[in-house]
């Protein structure tokens, strides 16, 4: 997502190729290094330094609102696909780290989940799991850090107690 093009329309890989007369490397090199937050800000692969220039920079705030978008899309499609949400959870580092980002896209659910989030407890700093969500909310929304090494550990833990 920093550098990285996600999804693409085939034929618009065959055109950049064409018209930037890029070869197989050319062309890893645009999708995977210069694209995403990267190449829509021209500022950087960090959320944090597209949020710090986001007065000075109208491609820091187009940024955003592509990510936040994007964000809003995919909560929507996988609702659908289960028919309604218990939850929304944010995490990983832009999830767990921007109260800027959660708000703005809390706010574009509002209408179709009855999100409410308590602005204080969105603003904290806390690296424990919480609700950020108001009592009044019709969906709760919890942000959780991630621990990739907690899990990795508790897998292999489990793969060793397998084998006896």
């Amino acid at each position: 997502m920093g550098t990285r093009c996600g999804s693409v329309d085939p034929g618009a890989i065959v055109t950049l190729m064409e018209k930037e007369k890029l070869d197989a490397d050319g062309l890893n090199a645009l999708l995977n290094k210069k694209c995403g937050l990267q190449g829509v800000s021209c500022v950087s692969s960090d959320l944090r330094d597209i949020e710090d220039t986001f007065a000075t920079n109208e491609n820091s705030r187009l940024t955003f609102e592509v990510l936040g978008y994007g964000i809003v899309k995919y909560i929507g499609a996988y609702a659908a696909a289960m028919d309604g949400v218990d939850a929304i959870t944010f995490t990983a580092g832009i999830g767990e780290n921007s109260a800027h980002l959660r708000a703005w896209v809390c706010k574009r659910l509002k209408n179709l989940f009855g999100v409410a989030i308590d602005e204080a407890k969105n603003a904290a700093r806390d690296k424990d799991d919480r609700i950020i969500s108001t009592p009044s909310s019709r969906t709760t929304v919890c942000v959780i850090p991630t621990n990739e090494e907690l899990m990795i550990a508790r897998y292999t833990s489990g793969l060793v107690g397998a084998r006896g």
